[in-house]
């Protein structure tokens, strides 16, 4: 059902924190970091190699409705040009939920695709060249590094398919569950691009790690802890309230990638000190001294310092954490993230 009643300007905010999530899960592999309304444009990645890119994101609550689109793709190859003065190899991308976002493009700018400058036929090509040379700082912008992409929003409810769609393509590569995880992390990745979007701080970036974490722990939250659980004669209450502190945990926690990957070369070196014996695995772990430091790095306080309740949650923390070690692999290697 289309949203025409929906306020412009939260239409339009909404669009771009989707278009943000859907250009990031798109060029995952080169993208480092991701700022929604950035310094210089709505949306702003720096890549593995350094390189930044600029992304105007503009939308309409009736895309079918074309008359202004000229003036709004005018506006968006300002800004853009403006921007690439003060960078050196920028990319640009202007994302549109237009039916056509240039005249006579429907054909060729198709939906969900990123489309280059020199992928468009020469009509096309001449009418972004026009729009390019009346800026004045129009000669900045390197058109061979020129994307469009149509991301088709004629509602929030639609749009946010699209975007779901693009998480699903990844995580369908790294998880037999990604069917009952996309929703959850669409969720947690508004939230989290909602904030940095509205952080005054304009230097503070999301990390793919963050990305990263916010799909691990979306999968804990999956896991069966029942062998844990029985291993530490947990009763309903104790468990459900272990739960809780941990949820309140993760809470306050921005960054846990950092948590993750130290809790797992713990474990592999505790593997690797006891390799000749038998029945190594997570739950030996814990109980092991090594396991027990670590409470340091998630309550800043030594694992003799821990009440019961927050004990039981750091175990069961630990043994989420190991249990999406394979995960994690397929995340890093995936998402190409250096652990």
């Amino acid at each position: 059902m289309k949203n025409r009643n929906a306020s412009p300007s939260l239409f339009g905010w909404r669009f771009q924190i989707d278009s943000a999530i859907w250009l990031f899960f798109n060029g995952i592999k080169e993208i480092d970091e991701i700022r929604v309304e950035g310094s210089k444009e709505d949306v702003e990645f720096i890549y593995n190699s350094g390189t930044k890119c600029f992304v105007q994101a503009k939308s309409t609550i009736s895309p079918d409705v074309n008359s202004d689109r000229s003036t709004v793709f005018s506006r968006a190859i300002e800004t853009l040009s403006d921007a690439a003065k003060s960078e050196d190899n920028c990319r640009f991308i202007y994302v549109s939920n237009y039916d056509e976002p240039i005249p006579d493009g429907k054909s060729y700018i198709l939906s969900n695709e990123l489309i280059n400058y020199s992928e468009l036929p020469k009509k096309l090509t001449d009418y972004i060249d026009k729009k390019i040379e009346r800026c004045i700082n129009g000669d900045s912008i390197d058109v061979s590094d020129f994307y469009i992409l149509r991301i088709p929003y004629p509602s929030t409810e639609n749009g946010i398919k699209q975007v779901k769609s693009k998480i699903r393509d990844f995580m369908i590569s790294i998880d037999e569950d990604y069917d009952r995880l996309v929703k959850n992390i669409y969720n947690d990745l508004l939230n989290l691009y909602f904030e940095n979007g509205t952080n005054v701080d304009l230097n503070v970036y999301i990390s793919k790690k963050q990305v990263a974490t916010i799909i691990l722990l979306n999968k804990m939250d999956l896991l069966s802890d029942s062998r844990l659980v029985s291993h530490l004669s947990l009763d309903i209450t104790e468990y459900e309230q272990a739960l809780r502190h941990l949820g309140n945990l993760i809470q306050r926690k921005s960054e846990q990638f950092s948590l993750i990957t130290k809790v797992r070369a713990t474990y592999r070196k505790y593997k690797s000190i006891n390799i000749y014996e038998n029945g190594i695995d997570e739950i030996t772990f814990l109980e092991d001294s090594i396991s027990k430091a670590l409470s340091l790095d998630v309550f800043s306080k030594s694992f003799e310092d821990l009440d019961e309740v927050e004990m039981n949650a750091f175990y069961i923390l630990i043994y989420r954490i190991l249990k999406t070690k394979y995960l994690n692999e397929k995340i890093s290697k995936e998402a190409n993230i250096c652990i």
